[in-house]
């Protein structure tokens, strides 16, 4: 059910939205339709959570605890928006508007697919936490990050197919979007690219759910801080260096620097391993569905 209402009540939203856009009232009127459609799906989901139990924040020992709690967050929060729609502010500066606006629509889309991935993870982690929880020794681990791979083998396939049905849509409903984005084989390689970007963080949600069980909080603000500024750096030199192109080939690398920044600290703590078949299928039906579409 987690699944469920994490992904369909955005997923509605974007139908909506979708709907009223085709039938030509206007790319604005997009954002009026989401908004519908997402009051639409809370109202009918509400009735699933009236009248269960809030969590009791005092069990917090203090105000100050609280704080200590959220700030690695901030950075987390600050930082994943600056390497999405926040780039924006960067591509500003070295390109023309339009630009933006192509970086934005392609994110719009890209976004859908983070949306399927962290629907999965935040139906997995309480899951995840159960299992820690009941058999925290440490030989236990071992037999939970076995369990832990192969769910996100599972995730990588979905990953993997997600994408190949979202550049199927796009390439079937092209002619919606060619007044901002020109031809499908035009923009089709850099969307290639914000989709694997985004299915890049895998690693990162397998290892996210340790750092948060295991209260390590200031480690994640660590390696948040650290891969976000390298990855902006390398983003922003792409951009000066090689141009348009390099605004989706730096989104690309910076998601490669997040999950191998939070995979080094994670596999050092507790030894995971990830689903190396899953990830190299994420990235190769993707690449194979492109090259048959554009043939």
């Amino acid at each position: 059910f987690s699944i469920l209402f994490n992904f369909a009540a955005p997923l509605l939203a974007w139908i909506a939205g979708f709907y009223l856009a085709y039938l030509g009232f206007g790319g604005s009127i997009f954002y009026l339709g989401f908004f519908v459609g997402l009051l639409l799906s809370i109202a009918f989901f509400y009735r699933y959570f009236y009248g269960t139990k809030i969590i009791n924040l005092y069990l917090l020992k203090s105000q100050k605890d609280i704080y200590k709690k959220i700030i690695p967050f901030f950075y987390v929060a600050v930082f994943g928006w600056l390497s999405g729609y926040g780039g924006n502010l960067f591509v500003a500066i070295f390109f023309d508007i339009n630009f933006v606006g192509k970086l934005t629509l392609l994110l719009s889309f890209g976004s859908i697919l983070q949306l399927i991935l962290t629907a999965i993870n935040q139906a997995w982690a309480p899951r995840f936490f159960s299992y820690l929880r009941e058999r925290s020794e440490i030989g236990a681990i071992h037999e939970i990050n076995k369990i832990n791979r192969n769910v996100y083998f599972f995730q990588s396939i979905v990953s993997s197919l997600s994408i190949v049905i979202i550049l199927f849509f796009i390439f079937l409903t092209q002619n919606l979007f060619t007044l901002q984005l020109g031809s499908f084989e035009e923009y089709s390689n850099y969307f290639l690219l914000i989709l694997l970007g985004y299915s890049c963080l895998l690693p990162w949600y397998q290892c996210h759910n340790y750092l948060i069980f295991f209260d390590k909080g200031e480690e994640l603000s660590q390696i948040t801080i650290k891969s976000g500024v390298l990855g902006m750096l390398i983003w922003i030199a792409l951009m000066y260096f090689v141009g348009e192109a390099g605004i989706y080939i730096g989104f690309f690398i910076q998601m490669i620097l997040r999950s191998s920044y939070m995979l080094f600290y994670a596999k050092k703590q507790w030894k995971i391993t990830l689903p190396w078949f899953g990830y190299l299928l994420n990235f190769l039906l993707p690449v194979i569905c492109l090259l048959l579409i554009n043939t």
